[in-house]
């Protein structure tokens, strides 16, 4: 197996509730970033007491109108039957490249599943799960070891 399909199967595999090993599943990188490593900033803060933590805040209501028309978007389109011939695109390219068939089920398992309950097209819940977030890291992270990085700051 690949080290990039081993990786995204160890992320689903994480997402589905099999297993939380962080050495394998950050062995060689000095830091992760962005999705789906935020979906479990507790446990890797929790594994690794030294690391420092960013937490990158942004206006709620901005940040759903850009990842609705991007990520959700994606993420929704992937929940519609999906017609013959992009059934067979999908065939060759997973046969091609095997964790390329693994992202739509790491995505759904880690971020689209376990953050936002399924419900990435109702936009309430999904400003409430982003404040919380915000709230819980804030509260749960050290100073010593946050940084806080407002996107409206430049």
């Amino acid at each position: 197996m690949q080290a990039g399909q081993r990786r995204a199967q160890l992320v689903a595999d994480v997402g589905e509730g099999r297993g939380r090993d962080w050495e394998e599943l950050f062995d060689g990188f000095p830091a992760a970033a962005d999705w789906p490593a935020a979906a479990y900033w507790r446990e890797p803060a929790e594994h690794y007491p030294g690391a420092k933590v960013v937490l990158t805040v942004r206006d709620p209501d901005r940040w759903y109108d850009s990842v609705s028309e991007t990520i959700f978007a994606s993420a929704l389109a992937e929940r519609r039957p999906t017609p013959p011939h992009r059934r067979v695109t999908r065939r060759l390219v997973a046969w091609r490249a095997p964790d390329f068939a693994l992202y739509p089920r790491m995505a759904g398992a880690t971020v689209m599943d376990r953050v936002f309950d399924g419900r990435i097209d109702d936009r309430a819940h999904v400003l409430a799960v982003f404040e919380r977030h915000v709230a819980e890291v804030k509260a749960a992270i050290p100073p010593d070891r946050l940084l806080v990085f407002d996107v409206r700051q430049g």
